[in-house]
């Protein structure tokens, strides 16, 4: 029994990151279109544009879950803070979000 629940959690995991693969690739065009000539977006604004609030709606409604994979996975580079809200540097939040799903 608990190997069902064991292989239950890991395939539930591999299935969370597999969406949170197939959410950027579909959105990481508008992610590159809305914050052309922005140097820095902030964490909010990228979780909205590539709509990691969707992946998991019922666990990660704000889609902070996602994002912090993506962070702890060592996909994206840890955002700075400044004045007490998180920013991304867009050019290497573009490269290395192309380079994750391979575009």
């Amino acid at each position: 029994m608990k190997r069902q629940v064991k292989n239950r959690k890991t395939n539930e995991k591999r299935q969370f990151v597999k969406d949170i693969k197939n959410a950027v690739k579909w959105n990481l065009p508008r992610l590159e279109h809305d914050t052309t000539g922005v140097e820095n977006v902030p964490r909010e604004m990228v979780v909205k544009l590539l709509r990691l609030d969707k992946v998991a709606t019922k666990t990660d409604p704000d889609g902070k879950h996602a994002m912090q994979t993506l962070i702890s996975l060592g996909y994206v580079l840890r955002p700075r803070r400044y004045l007490g809200r998180e920013y991304f540097r867009r050019d290497d939040l573009v490269q290395s979000l192309k380079a994750y799903v391979g575009a």
